[in-house]
């Protein structure tokens, strides 16, 4: 089920920063309810070094996540919102400390799969660090997951 809806897509359009990002993120994250999962990896540094190809696999991991029955918060969304903003020169670290971390200090993700090779992103790195520090469970998916 798709819990994302015209009015979040709306308030990304219109956000001026990471914070306006996160109150859509955690918005979605509320609707979706108990036993959430979350899919980190490499997007705009590591990976196969190339953002696009990087979401294919990212989108790719979370569709398989979502057959196999795991309620799969996807954040892919928030891209293009995350380009704009990054274009008007907001610092990307803002996006980690404004998003992800009240996303992970929610108490709702359960569980979080990292995408092989996970470790060549600065990103995935930190978001690494930030679960462990909650005590999120962690699954590292294999190389041919996907």
């Amino acid at each position: 089920m798709n819990y994302w809806n015209d009015e979040d897509i709306n308030k990304l359009e219109e956000a001026s920063s990471f914070k306006d990002i996160a109150v859509v993120a955690l918005d979605v994250q509320k609707r979706m309810g108990d036993n959430l999962v979350h899919v980190c990896g490499p997007i705009s540094t590591g990976g196969v070094g190339n953002r696009d190809e990087n979401i294919v696999i990212f989108k790719k991991t979370i569709k398989k996540l979502i057959s196999q029955g795991w309620n799969v918060y996807d954040q892919t969304p928030f891209e293009i919102a995350i380009r704009r903003l990054r274009k008007k020169g907001v610092y990307p670290v803002d996006l980690l400390e404004d998003v992800y971390r009240p996303l992970f200090e929610s108490g709702i993700i359960k569980e979080s799969f990292f995408i092989y090779g996970w470790e060549s992103s600065r990103g995935s790195c930190w978001e690494h660090d930030v679960l462990k520090s909650a005590g999120i469970k962690i699954t590292y998916l294999p190389k041919n997951f996907v």
